[in-house]
Order: C-alpha cells, then structure tokens, then sequence
C-alpha cells in the first residue's frame, strides 16, 4: 500500500476567505483607466454618494484603475460595497473591498 492515498485524507483544507471589518474607505479596482482624471473622480463621486456621505476620492496616477472612497460612516461602506460588487461600470466590473487603511482626511477628523 501506499502512503500517497493517507495523504490526500491528510491534506489541509483551503481555509475560508475571512471578511475584514469595514472601515470608512472603500478600495476600487478594476476601473476602465480610458477615462480621464477629473472625470473619473466626477463619476465615481455620482456612483457612491447614492450610498451615503462621501467625504474623500482619491485616484493615485500610478495606480490606473484604482481608486479609493471615503465615506463619513463605516455602515455607508458596507451598504456601498454590497450594492456595487461586481457591477459593470463603463465596461468593466467593479472590485469592491475594505481598504487596509482609512484615508487620512478620516483619520483626521477623529
């Protein structure tokens, strides 16, 4: 007998995908990069201030297609990232996650 037919009953599982808690700032990617700037901002400001108070939106130019929303409540996040997953969006669908960190005009305001 072999020992490779152990080892498949023995091998770990994938573990889930653990859920970060929300935090005030959205991280958006996969955003149609054709659109210029200003009008970028413009746009994504119309789509998530439908969702709630958004105070922050920033379009780093190294990081094309990226872009980060700050909202004034962390429930408004949530509400805004369940809406907007994977909707399609000049094109392409949106990725919606909790950023890592909140943005410094969040930070500043506490």
């Amino acid at each position: 007998m072999s020992k490779r037919s152990n080892d498949v009953e023995d091998a770990p599982t994938k573990r889930p995908k653990v859920e970060k808690n929300p935090s005030y700032t959205l991280y958006v990617k996969n955003i149609n990069d054709k659109l210029k700037p200003h009008q970028l901002e413009q746009q994504l400001y119309y789509l998530f201030s439908v969702y709630g108070d958004v105070v922050a939106i920033n379009c780093p130019p190294k990081m094309r297609g990226q872009a980060f929303i700050s909202f004034s409540d962390s429930n408004d996040t949530i509400v805004a990232r369940n809406k907007l997953q994977n909707r399609v969006i000049f094109g392409k669908k949106l990725i919606v996650e909790f950023a890592k960190n909140n943005s410094k005009k969040i930070e500043d305001s506490f």
